[in-house]
């Protein structure tokens, strides 16, 4: 969605004298309305989908298009697709529990005889002290059943990531609203939760931030050719880590067979790659 904003508002996709390098201020660079519908229109989808993920999304795509537009117009447009879904998510839970949040934020909801949930273990209320929430966080990515831990590839968009902002690129902007989104839904789930997402393999909340991740991912693989060795060796590593959960399927909590051995051999073996690479780098400006 935001790649399509990126397209549509930038002001080089529409007139070729700034794909040239020149100046201009014509009517065309200006953003289309209904790309600006279409784009509310997801992000409130989404927001009606995910009240985890689908708020920040929101908000991610009202920064981007203020910051790129520099105008309260199109952020309003693209508010106007987004209001239907909201709108009707809020309504519908209204009617259901008299409620305007979650029903699974309500511990009167999750209060029936034989309930596995109460407010000590529910997700949607903040319990966490600051060492906990450290901890917690730590573990939602890199725990055992870690986020990253099932998606090796992003280990490499999470770590090298930032390299994508060192070259100038039309799309900055909203590279840094989808960073702002993941970030948010981290710390949202950190805060209101306990449970790595129940009985499932990995963090299922973080499913949708797939997506930014590997166009990170793909952004870096682009520009730096150097990490493909390094994507080759993850790639494998979480090929290998697919056969089993593909098997078992994604609601099993306890850890799948050998996944701790085939991790720690790509970790180490990227880990050794990307000094091999250094070495290299290091011998050959000694060189110049």
């Amino acid at each position: 969605m935001l790649s399509k904003v990126a397209s549509a508002t930038h002001p080089a996709s529409h007139n070729p004298s700034l794909r040239e390098g020149g100046q201009s201020t014509s009517e065309s660079g200006r953003t289309p309305w209904g790309t600006l519908l279409a784009a509310g229109c997801f992000a409130g989808l989404g927001y009606a989908m995910d009240l985890g993920s689908g708020p920040p999304l929101l908000l991610a795509a009202m920064v981007a298009v203020a910051l790129r537009t520099r105008r309260v117009v199109p952020v309003a447009v693209l508010l106007l697709g987004a209001l239907p879904w909201v709108v009707m998510n809020h309504a519908i839970t209204f009617a259901v529990g008299r409620v305007w949040v979650p029903l699974g934020m309500v511990p009167e909801y999750l209060d029936w005889p034989g309930s596995p949930f109460d407010p000590s273990n529910m997700t949607g209320l903040a319990r966490h002290s600051p060492e906990s929430f450290a901890h917690y966080a730590y573990q939602l990515l890199l725990g055992s059943r870690g986020f990253l831990m099932f998606n090796l590839p992003l280990l490499l968009a999470v770590s090298f990531g930032w390299l994508v902002f060192v070259r100038s690129g039309t799309d900055r902007i909203e590279l840094a609203a989808l960073v702002g989104w993941c970030v948010g839904v981290w710390i949202i789930y950190t805060l209101l939760s306990d449970n790595l997402g129940g009985g499932s393999l990995s963090v299922r909340w973080f499913v949708p931030l797939v997506v930014p991740g590997f166009w990170f991912l793909a952004r870096l693989l682009a520009e730096r050719r150097s990490f493909r060795a390094d994507f080759v060796i993850l790639a494998c590593g979480g090929l290998v880590l697919a056969y089993p959960m593909w098997e078992l399927g994604p609601w099993l909590s306890s850890p799948i067979p050998h996944h701790f051995e085939v991790m720690r051999i790509a970790v180490l073996a990227w880990a050794a790659v990307r000094m091999l690479f250094v070495v290299r780098w290091i011998v050959r400006k000694r060189g110049e």
